[in-house]
């Protein structure tokens, strides 16, 4: 339920630019709500730890190669997409976004230590990473948005 809401912003903005998928038409400044809600549509693909409920499901019900894949294509692709909208923050609000990516690299840790199944630690043990990467991508300076690349792609 919470992805087709996380989803609907592309909607939005789409149907005010009808350019979203070339890439000198998505250059603008967006408002402080719009670049909230379109972080929350990444982040349920990223996955931050608050919004990550549908990823230790799917690496336990999925075969071992797709959740590999999963794990090695679906979280990046969320990056990439964070990546794309970043670069029209104002970067008055990423105090927030800090504490979500603490928070959720401590809660996530925890999780994988008290995990049994190999599958599950491998989807918390992917939070964990993808937390620790937006904490290192949501500076400002361009070192860390070019470490935390070289992080999604390791």
């Amino acid at each position: 339920f919470y992805a087709a809401i996380c989803s609907f912003p592309f909607l939005f903005i789409y149907y005010k630019s009808m350019f979203m998928f070339t890439v000198c038409y998505f250059d603008f400044i967006i408002t402080w709500e719009l670049f909230f809600i379109l972080s929350l549509s990444f982040m349920m693909k990223f996955p931050v730890y608050f919004l990550h409920l549908w990823l230790p499901k799917a690496h336990v019900e999925a075969p071992t190669t797709a959740s590999m894949l999963l794990a090695g294509l679906l979280l990046k692709l969320g990056t990439a997409g964070y990546l794309r909208i970043l670069g029209s923050m104002n970067f008055v609000y990423n105090n927030f976004w800090i504490i979500i990516s603490l928070l959720g690299m401590i809660l996530a840790s925890f999780s994988c230590v008290f995990q049994s199944d190999a599958k599950s630690l491998a989807a918390y043990s992917s939070v964990t990473h993808m937390s620790f990467l937006l904490l290192s991508i949501i500076y400002i300076m361009m070192s860390s948005k070019i470490s935390g690349l070289m992080m999604m792609l390791a």
